[in-house]
């Protein structure tokens, strides 16, 4: 049987008769148009060569060839006719970028950045050296912003219950006159939720807001916030408060569970600060040094000169071990601590859980004894209130605060109050009480937790209004859709994390009609000026009163943020009744 198999084969390889296989049914039949097609597609005489070829001839063919492939692909292409500009702006040369200063917000907090632009198209972007959260530094959200963009997937048009409408429609149905016959004359139905904001701009039309409606809530909701954050400054210092910090002239980091190189609102200045201390000038000069405690590696971890792996529940412990090292065994003890606190750390110190790192806490708050005044200690915004709070304690037993470590006030508008969070706003949909829900931004049917079932309460809400980006889960759940400006097509401002005012322009008219915040809070309190240019610029202007406004406006726009804004350090004082 092989050899039956092998000989057949070798008929069929040799040319000689073997059994037939066909293609199809027209190369069965062998029709006439089967046997034209086969011959335009596979000309006789195709596979022929002249005898004798060697391998010299063989390579000059296949050379020439080439060669003649490559004359044929420079063809002229096909005459096709372009319009030039009517009016070409002046400012704009084909083939010569711009560069126009803006600012990114990205969880509240602005950032300063350089967009490059050709022919009115934003191709590229860096940051502003001048700007203070960004020195020249750009991140991975900062340059994918331009393909947000460009992103094809953009939601394009304005729903409504009826289908598709229009602006002018929107702001007649939401405008104070029309929306008060629903909501009641002092708005006792209307529900706003916006993601945390610092905007100045935005501030006042809330203000304008509550004057108009004094009955409406506006809450704020982001699945990633630095409520813990403020929340421990209030426990530990009586106030909501903003943690700054000078890199620059830290010898000594410890940070807990904090990726501050390489995430939160200031972390490419910090980047740039803690680099710096890593480039020596002087064969006397010391480089800094950084120890880590976290769950996972992150970029901050990757750079540490000591790193310990905990986990995130442990950060609390391995904190109060540092905290209880310093002051009871070194001695530190912050100013007007009283004798309960001390005890309180003994115990914890002779406790289990302090010694589980015990050599790892010893080193480290050896370090820091020998830095006071030069260190920082830095608890990530996702640990609880107390580890922040044990945060600022031990910030000011090392006398760090108002030399490496001061505090400011906010940037973020109502931080530390009750509406950032979705919890009364649940317990208001769930009782019936909202008629009117307006969602600015972000996507809380999706990244609210899953018990809340935000999206099954949504939908039972009368009306309800949505401005996003995408056509999303929320954009699923609601009644009308406003399409949102990418903040490269947008006017506003915002503040970064030192309190910098900083402006948002635009380097591009909006692609899809989209509209931003400040412009339906505008339709919602019936403002003068409705477009986002008019906002931002009269709200300025009313800001610096008499001033020569124009040049104020045109220096700014050209900066990218006001001069000499950032907020004032507030002095502050621990409340050791809280902490106790």
């Amino acid at each position: 049987m092989a050899d039956e198999a092998r000989s057949r084969w070798a008929d069929i390889l040799n040319g000689r008769q073997g059994r037939d296989y066909w293609r199809g049914v027209d190369e069965l039949l062998d029709t006439p148009a089967f046997r034209d097609a086969l011959e335009r597609e596979f000309p006789l005489g195709a596979a022929e060569h002249a005898e004798g070829m060697n391998r010299r001839s063989f390579f000059k063919l296949l050379g020439a060839s080439l060669a003649l492939a490559g004359v044929g692909a420079c063809t002229s292409m096909p005459e096709e006719k372009i319009l030039p500009y009517v009016n070409q702006p002046p400012e704009i040369t084909p083939g010569i970028p711009l560069h126009y200063a803006t600012s990114m917000v990205l969880d509240g907090y602005a950032t300063g950045l350089l967009v490059e632009s050709h022919v009115g198209r934003p191709t590229k972007i860096e940051g502003n050296p001048d700007h203070p959260a960004s020195l020249g530094a750009s991140g991975v959200y900062e340059q994918a912003s331009v393909l947000e963009l460009y992103d094809p997937h953009r939601a394009r048009r304005m729903h409504a219950p009826q289908g598709s409408t229009t602006w002018p429609a929107f702001a007649q149905m939401f405008g104070p006159s029309a929306l008060r016959q629903n909501v009641g004359a002092r708005g006792a139905g209307l529900r706003v939720l916006l993601e945390p904001t610092s905007s100045p701009l935005t501030a006042e039309l809330l203000t304008r807001l509550r004057g108009v409606y004094p009955e409406a809530a506006v809450y704020f909701y982001a699945s990633l916030d630095a409520r813990a954050a403020i929340a421990g400054a209030r426990s530990a210092l009586g106030r909501p408060a903003q943690t700054q910090y000078d890199f620059r002239h830290t010898d000594v980091v410890v940070a807990l569970d904090s990726d501050f190189l390489a995430r939160g609102p200031f972390h490419l200045r910090y980047a740039r600060d803690f680099a710096a201390r890593r480039r020596l000038a002087r064969p006397v000069d010391e480089m800094n040094r950084l120890y880590v405690a976290e769950a996972m590696f992150t970029p901050t971890g990757s750079l540490a000169d000591n790193r310990v792996r905990v986990r995130a529940s442990e950060v609390e412990s391995l904190l109060a071990g540092l905290l209880a090292e310093v002051v009871i065994d070194l001695g530190m003890t912050p100013p007007g601590m009283p004798p309960s606190f001390a005890d309180a750390l003994e115990r914890y110190r002779r406790s289990a859980a302090s010694t589980a790192h015990r050599e790892w806490i010893q080193a480290v708050a050896r370090d820091l004894r020998a830095n006071t005044g030069r260190s920082i200690v830095i608890v990530g915004d996702q640990q609880p209130p107390s580890v922040h709070a044990m945060a600022h304690v031990l910030n000011a037993a090392l006398a760090n605060v108002g030399t490496t470590v001061w505090y400011t006030e906010p940037p973020i508008l109502d931080a530390g109050e009750p509406t950032h969070g979705l919890v009364p706003l649940m317990a208001e949909l769930q009782s019936g009480d909202v008629d009117t829900l307006v969602i600015l931004g972000g996507n809380p049917a999706y990244t609210a937790p899953v018990d809340f079932e935000f999206a099954h309460r949504l939908r039972a809400v009368p009306r309800t209004v949505y401005l996003g980006l995408y056509e999303n889960e929320t954009a699923d759940n609601v009644h009308w859709f406003v399409p949102a400006a990418h903040y490269l097509e947008s006017w506003g401002d915002a503040r970064a994390r030192d309190g910098t005012a900083s402006i948002v322009q635009p380097l591009i008219a909006p692609l899809y009609d989209g509209r931003t915040v400040d412009e339906v809070l505008a339709v919602l309190t019936g403002a003068r000026a409705t477009t986002a240019h008019a906002l931002v610029q009269d709200a300025w202007r009313t800001r610096m009163g008499s001033a020569d406004f124009d040049a104020f406006w045109d220096a700014t726009l050209q900066r990218g943020f006001v001069s000499d804004s950032a907020f004032p350090r507030i002095g502050t004082a621990l409340r050791w009744e809280t902490l106790v």
